[in-house]
Parts: structure tokens; C-alpha cells; sequence
């Protein structure tokens, strides 16, 4: 069963913690984007959509809010349109 389904199974029977799921989703995307910038030193919107299902604006989002968070981590890259390892 892929993750995003399991989640969605996850949140349906932890209704009254929603929140508390969404944001341990969430924080789960950022450790993943750290953990793709440590391994292969680059990731994209793309890599995101893939691997969680979402929308390119999704992933969007989600870029900009681990670069909120730790903005010392990667940089964009215009050339290549992705995010390396700063």
C-alpha cells in the first residue's frame, strides 16, 4: 500500500487529532528533503510529487517551507531548476 494511502487511512480513523497528523506528515516531507539534499546533494518539485503524490504547488510550497526553516541548507540552482546542497 503506497504511504500517501496509508496516511489517508491513517487520518480518516484519527479524526480528532488531525492536526497532530498533518503536522507529523509534514514534518516527514521536510526530513525527507534533508535526507534527499544529504544523499544525492540536489531535489526538485518533481522528486516531491513522485514520491508523496501531491501537486506541483504542493511541492512548491513545501520547498519554500524547508527553506523557511533552514535556509542555510540548499540553494536554487536556475541553471539546472532544482535545489542543491548549500
Amino acid at each position: 500500500m503506497p504511504l500517501v494511502s496509508a496516511f489517508r487511512k491513517t487520518m480518516n480513523w484519527l479524526s480528532p487529532n488531525r492536526g497532530l497528523a498533518m503536522r507529523w506528515f509534514e514534518d516527514y516531507r521536510m526530513e525527507w528533503i534533508a535526507e534527499c539534499l544529504r544523499v544525492f546533494g540536489y531535489i526538485n518539485r518533481s522528486h516531491l510529487k513522485t514520491k508523496f503524490g501531491m501537486s506541483e504547488q504542493q511541492a512548491s510550497n513545501d520547498l519554500r517551507t524547508f527553506q523557511d526553516k533552514r535556509p542555510n541548507a540548499m540553494t536554487y540552482n536556475n541553471r539546472s531548476k532544482r535545489y542543491e546542497r548549500a
